[in-house]
C-alpha cells in the first residue's frame, strides 16, 4: 500500500498481483481497500490488480 498526494489530497494506492486470474487479485484487493476504507476514516482509495499481462482498476 502506498499513499500518493496529489494537489494537497491524499489518495490510496493498493496493488495485488496474482499469476493465476483476475478474479483472486480482485478478492485480495478488495479485501485490502475495505481494510484501508475502515482504518483511514473513508476517502478515495484505488486499487490495482494485475497478472501480469492483464490489469483492472478499482476505485472506491
Amino acid at each position: 500500500m502506498d499513499f500518493v498526494a496529489v494537489m494537497e489530497r491524499s489518495y490510496v494506492l493498493i496493488i495485488e498481483a496474482k499469476r493465476s486470474t483476475l478474479g483472486e487479485a480482485m478478492k485480495q484487493c478488495l479485501l485490502s481497500m475495505k481494510d484501508a476504507w475502515d482504518n483511514n476514516g473513508g476517502g478515495i482509495l484505488y486499487g490495482f490488480v494485475t497478472t501480469v499481462e492483464s490489469w483492472q482498476m478499482i476505485r472506491v
